[in-house]
């Protein structure tokens, strides 16, 4: 959940609205460091870079935005 101040800027996991610009990023924690996965004007579009993102650090045992489909 990314909360600022209280507020939830997006109801998806690693995304979260760039103020200044109005573009939606994404990012992900993998150990110690945030990968940034970069800049987006769909909020949904980041969640889904941030899944893909997810799959290959994560694997399995990723928490995903969205279902995986075959």
């Amino acid at each position: 959940m990314n909360l600022r101040h209280g507020k939830k800027t997006s109801q998806y996991l690693g995304v979260s609205l760039h103020r200044r610009n109005k573009t939606w990023k994404a990012a992900i924690r993998h150990g110690e460091k945030v990968i940034y996965i970069g800049s987006f004007f769909s909020e949904e579009r980041a969640a889904r870079a941030y899944d893909e993102a997810a799959l290959r650090y994560r694997g399995n045992k990723a928490k995903l935005n969205f279902k995986l489909t075959a």
